[in-house]
């Protein structure tokens, strides 16, 4: 398995590519000589620019302002300030210039031949995920324009762009995890089926040599895997900052909105409260399934092995043994310290869940 692009072997990433990549969301490299290429960048820079516009238009915060200003809970009060001044305007422009920067080389590592034959999804399949995509965008847009209570076509169409970077995200993290549980299972079934535990088995000299071929390519195949993971958690890191920025900042607006307004004026959260914790818990669950078929690739491996005794061969397989140091290419992690996992997850539930008392207790 070589790292080569291979473009036109996925149907949904192109189909990314030919809907949010001409909407302000840069996924094609970016290629000046090319009329084509510059007219997307051209256009996704203006998109950027009128949206970066509209929110940092004193007219998009109007009627929340308004509202926030007759509260009698200074902190909350504050916090939509912080939320308005700094976090919000660090996720969206963090999102412009991350796909800017980094979302075409995003794009080329999930069509690596590494992936190619992973997964494939039919035209059909594909314009389900956009149209599912496309329905939760649309209905977080309409609870997002319910909040500023004064709304324009122009906050709705921004509103509109900045969930199609969050639907994207999503779509591609999810992607990721599904390519590399698929790719790791045709390893397994490549060389972990019935043919290395019966080369393990007999001792002949000959069998041993072949089933040390299969552990070298085996070996070859998890590591090209692995180093395609390593480029991929560089990028990954910042989105992944900026999700987690993102959510945290909804969930911490909705539950002191919840808890200070009767539910009557806040039920809309409720919609997507739930959406976007689920969200977090299955891309979870899905890593946690990936590092378990990994695990099982490397217990099947390490068993195997155990039945070559004599001091030489030990010495010409001890680094196929060593396959745990690439475990950790295949965890959610970002900045190489922080693994988002059921673990954090749950710490981050009970930060913000502290954060809104200490918020909504604190009143002026």
């Amino acid at each position: 398995m070589d790292n080569e692009q291979q473009p036109d072997t996925n149907r949904l990433l192109n189909l990314i590519i030919n809907t949010y990549g001409f909407v302000g969301i840069q996924l094609k490299p970016i290629k000046l000589n090319e009329i084509r290429s510059a007219s997307n960048f051209i256009i996704n820079i203006l998109i950027n620019i009128f949206i970066v516009h509209v929110f940092q238009s004193e007219i998009f915060y109007s009627g929340r302002s308004e509202f926030l200003t007759t509260l009698n809970y200074y902190m909350i009060n504050q916090f939509h300030k912080l939320n308005k001044n700094v976090i919000f305007p660090l996720i969206y422009s963090g999102y412009i210039l991350s796909y800017f920067a980094n979302g075409h080389q995003f794009i080329q590592c999930l069509q690596s031949t590494t992936y190619s034959s992973s997964i494939q999804f039919s035209q059909n399949q594909s314009i389900l995920v956009l149209m599912v995509a496309t329905i939760l965008s649309n209905i977080f847009c309409f609870i997002g324009v319910e909040k500023f209570q004064k709304s324009s076509i122009f906050n709705i169409i921004s509103l509109e762009i900045f969930y199609f970077y969050e639907s994207v995200t999503w779509i591609l993290l999810y992607y990721h995890q599904i390519v590399n549980l698929n790719a790791l299972r045709q390893i397994r079934d490549r060389y972990l089926e019935s043919s290395l535990s019966s080369s393990s088995s007999s001792g002949h000299k000959r069998t041993i040599s072949n089933y040390l071929i299969k552990c070298k390519n085996l070996f070859i195949n998890v590591k090209q895997l692995a180093d395609l993971n390593t480029r991929i958690q560089s990028i990954l890191s910042y989105l992944l900052c900026l999700h987690i920025l993102d959510s945290s900042s909804f969930l911490i607006l909705s539950t002191t909105d919840l808890a200070a307004f009767n539910l009557e004026s806040s039920y809309k959260c409720l919609i997507e409260l739930p959406i976007r914790i689920s969200l977090w818990i299955g891309l979870c669950m899905a890593n946690k399934i990936v590092i378990m078929e990994f695990d099982r690739i490397e217990n099947s491996i390490q068993k195997s092995l155990r039945s070559i005794t004599t001091g030489l061969k030990r010495k010409k397989i001890f680094k196929y043994k060593e396959m745990e140091i690439f475990r950790e290419s295949f965890q959610l992690i970002m900045f190489d310290f922080f693994i988002i996992d059921f673990a954090l997850f749950m710490d981050w539930i009970i930060f913000i869940a502290g954060y809104v008392t200490i918020i909504y207790q604190t009143n002026n």
